[in-house]
């Protein structure tokens, strides 16, 4: 496992992911343990993006949708 931070921004309950505007966005940062990276063609991958999906909205009041903007490793 690595510990990654993330910074995402929410999408407020009841609003589309194609139904809002930039200024409704709130944004975060959080750090979260997820599968360690691994290397693929001479780069380092980070875990499925479905799985990053799920740890934010975990942490997330129910409803929230969730844009993923950077993710990096900041500990392995």
């Amino acid at each position: 496992m690595a510990l990654y931070e993330i910074t995402f921004a929410i999408i407020p309950p009841g609003i589309g992911p194609d139904d809002y505007e930039p200024g409704d966005l709130e944004r975060r940062t959080g750090q979260f343990e997820l599968a360690d990276p691994e290397p693929a063609g001479g780069f380092v991958v980070g875990p499925p993006m479905a799985d990053v999906h799920r740890a934010i909205k975990a942490a997330l009041p129910e409803g929230s949708g969730v844009y993923v903007s950077r993710m990096e490793v900041v500990t392995g």
